[in-house]
């Protein structure tokens, strides 16, 4: 049903807003209705598959594949839907009210997979699949750029939760591939603030976290470090300033426009500077004095925003966006775009379009 669809597009993707009135229509076609209790669960593999429908009074929903969300009225304490036998239920989650319902679906989530890791760990019957990694992954970037966008904040639980259970799974999947690890929690890094870089060059900051990540050679640490890196490289974003721009002098605010109107062309550093007019080393001098970056970085940083989008949101081919984004040829925007993101724009591409 269409509600039912807007609803798990919802649960993966914060942009997308459901309203009440949806929803209500939505849980009213389940026979149910608010306050009610919202479980996730997988059967046993040799389970035969429950239709999604009415079943002694619970309601079982297929809206993610993998997993089967159960649903049923408060009033019927005696339905637990932790007694089904074999079956792996995470912890009830107690909806009240239409606005809370994506909420408790993303918190029925995060608990069956932490009940999934901790049985794995443990006991070690179960495979964390790459599907149930790739759908935690769309969780949390999905709560981080919340944050990001200043629409969350960092604590809140189920970003942090979805963050640290993405972690998890990774961890325990790949826990014999370091470099399989370094590479999906840098991929990570990149794609977290795809949407809402901009021209804010966050080169320096990704490069030294980039590098800090590589020179952990530990599971342990890995899980403890993650987390610092993340909330470290996301406090670059001025956005998460209170909106305030630095005081610029009128060279730096010219050069700046500048760069904004002119990067797409194959323009130089001595270009700017003549437009002003100053030198080219008082330009890099003052420009770096006041916002910490060079013209070239800045420059740099505009194209790779550019090139971003395009590899998002168009079909061109990997030359054509270079092109377009000001690069002189593909080889040196393949250099300079792996330099900045950890990722060749052809993987950048295929991450963001798998994040979806």
């Amino acid at each position: 049903m269409y509600y039912f669809d807007q609803i798990g597009t919802a649960v993966y993707d914060g942009s997308r807003k459901i309203s009440a009135a949806s929803i209500n229509n939505a849980v009213k076609k389940m026979g149910l209705s608010f306050p009610l209790m919202v479980v996730a669960a997988k059967p046993p593999e040799q389970k035969r598959k429950i239709v999604s429908g009415m079943h002694r009074q619970k309601y079982f929903w297929h809206l993610h594949q993998g997993l089967v969300y159960i649903l049923w009225q408060q009033s019927n304490s005696d339905n637990a839907a932790g007694k089904m036998r074999n079956w792996i239920c995470g912890e009830a989650q107690l909806c009240d009210k239409p606005k809370q319902f994506v909420s408790c679906l993303q918190k029925a989530i995060l608990s069956l997979r932490r009940l999934e890791i901790e049985t794995a760990i443990h006991h070690r019957p179960l495979v964390l699949s790459f599907a149930e990694e790739l759908d935690m992954r769309r969780l949390a970037l999905s709560r981080m750029q919340e944050f990001l966008s200043g629409k969350s904040t960092f604590d809140e639980p189920i970003g942090q939760s979805a963050l640290e259970v993405w972690l998890d799974i990774v961890l325990l999947r790949h826990q014999s591939h370091l470099n399989t690890l370094h590479r999906k929690l840098a991929e990570f890094l990149a794609l977290m603030s795809c949407d809402v870089d901009g021209n804010n060059g966050l080169s320096n900051a990704f490069e030294r976290l980039h590098q800090e990540l590589h020179h952990i050679y530990s599971l342990s640490e890995l899980r403890h470090k993650f987390p610092e890196i993340v909330r470290e490289l996301s406090q670059e974003f001025p956005m998460l300033h209170g909106g305030k721009s630095m005081e610029l002098s009128p060279i730096s605010q010219q050069a700046l426009e500048w760069i904004e109107t002119h990067f797409a062309s194959p323009v130089s550093l001595a270009q700017c500077a003549e437009s002003i007019p100053v030198s080219a080393a008082y330009l890099c001098r003052i420009l770096r004095r006041e916002t910490g970056f060079s013209p070239v970085q800045h420059l740099q940083a505009k194209r790779i925003a550019q090139a971003k989008v395009l590899l998002q949101k168009s079909r061109l081919n990997i030359t054509d966006v270079a092109r377009r984004s000001g690069f002189g040829s593909a080889e040196h925007f393949y250099r300079v775009f792996h330099k900045h993101t950890d990722l060749t724009p052809a993987a950048f591409r295929r991450n963001t379009r798998k994040g979806r």
